[in-house]
């Protein structure tokens, strides 16, 4: 018997906008069937090339292998510890640029890897409500 995601999701561990996300893929994205995978920094392992990046990419595999997934959704957000946090950066629109970025360069080593899927990315942005913002 197979069974049919609508899209596998990257999302930081970070439990601040756990609830925000589910309510944006769900009211937003019309997202109810997915596979979602956690992890420290969102895309950082991607951008980065790393073993867990890997371990990332070979997880997007299962899932488009058992669960027929098409689409692939990133999401990062402001404040992640795994960057340094907000403090790292000397301003806001610092730290947006800079994630913006990361996303980005995700989005184009996924698709150089998976071009028949569709990839899109969004940042967080915690503010209250939490809002998410299109990136690619």
């Amino acid at each position: 018997m197979s069974h049919k995601a609508q899209a596998i999701v990257l999302a930081c561990i970070d439990f601040r906008f756990r609830k925000g996300l589910q309510n944006f893929l769900e009211s937003e994205l019309g997202l109810h069937d997915f596979d979602l995978k956690s992890d420290a920094g969102g895309v950082k392992q991607i951008v980065e090339g790393t073993p867990a990046g890997e371990w990332i990419a070979k997880n997007f595999e299962i899932a488009f292998d058992l669960h027929a997934v098409d689409r692939v959704i990133l999401i990062n957000h402001e404040d992640c510890g795994a960057y340094g946090g907000s403090k790292k950066f000397v301003s806001s629109q610092e730290e947006i640029t800079f994630q913006n970025e990361q996303l980005k360069s995700a989005v184009s080593k996924l698709k150089d890897k998976y071009p028949s899927k569709q990839i899109e990315a969004y940042l967080a942005r915690l503010s209250d409500p939490i809002r998410f913002e299109k990136v690619v």
